[in-house]
């Protein structure tokens, strides 16, 4: 993140010792030389290197919380518009109240290795590939993709809530997937009736036959800066 986008880089073999041998850790300044840029995919460009270098450097960029911010607010520039008003393709942003819920395990770890949802046992994620991580692990990447109704009073739309957002605690998510609590319950608890501001791409799902909307970043919508939203 350098406060116009998140950039998400790749590593494979060998080049996983870049990470390792200059003990990078969040919040480090590093500069990459040799990547490229093979796509872009949701709001991340994916980076790989070809026989290139990461090194540790110092600069004058602001603090990860900044960098955070100024990214979040850049996707919050997206035009609002009313839910009944949306068309495949466009990139908007809408308000409204989650008026249901669709997922009851929409918390869950993925593999590194070929990317699909692994399964929790005795103390470990497993994944059909043979792929097997302690559900403590650091390395063990979760993934939050949720669906929802929202609702604006002018009409309403499946959303896919992602974890780009500060609306929930992931690490509470996780502890309750790990000990096997109902997550259910917390979802309508802290879900269910919240009012939403989401940023994302409306699409055409081809099982549904009708429109969803992709949340690329998505927040409790703030009071204060909806009154400033209604004096302009």
């Amino acid at each position: 993140n350098d406060g116009t986008r998140k950039a998400l880089l790749s590593l494979w073999n060998e080049d996983i010792e870049l990470i390792k041998t200059k003990n990078l850790k969040e919040g480090d300044c590093v500069l990459i030389k040799n990547a490229y840029a093979p796509k872009i995919y949701k709001d991340r460009v994916h980076l790989s290197i070809r026989e290139g270098e990461i090194v540790k450097v110092k600069a004058n960029l602001p603090p990860i919380e900044e960098l955070i911010r100024m990214v979040n607010e850049k996707k919050l520039s997206f035009e609002r518009k009313k839910i009944d008003e949306l068309k495949e393709g466009e990139g908007v942003e809408i308000r409204g109240i989650i008026v249901a819920i669709h997922s009851s395990e929409p918390y869950f770890p993925v593999c590194e290795k070929c990317n699909k949802k692994m399964v929790l046992k005795k103390g470990y994620a497993i994944c059909g590939c043979g792929n097997k991580v302690d559900e403590e692990s650091e390395d063990l990447r979760w993934i939050f993709l949720c669906n929802v109704t929202v609702d604006d009073g002018f009409g309403n739309i499946k959303v896919v809530l992602n974890d780009n957002t500060n609306a929930l605690n992931f690490d509470e998510l996780k502890r309750l997937v790990i000990e096997g609590e109902d997550l259910e319950k917390y979802l309508n608890e802290n879900l269910l009736g919240m009012d939403v501001v989401v940023k994302g791409i409306v699409v055409f799902d081809d099982y549904l036959q009708s429109l969803i909307f992709k949340a690329r970043y998505w927040e409790e919508t703030n009071p204060i800066e909806e009154f400033k939203r209604i004096k302009k």
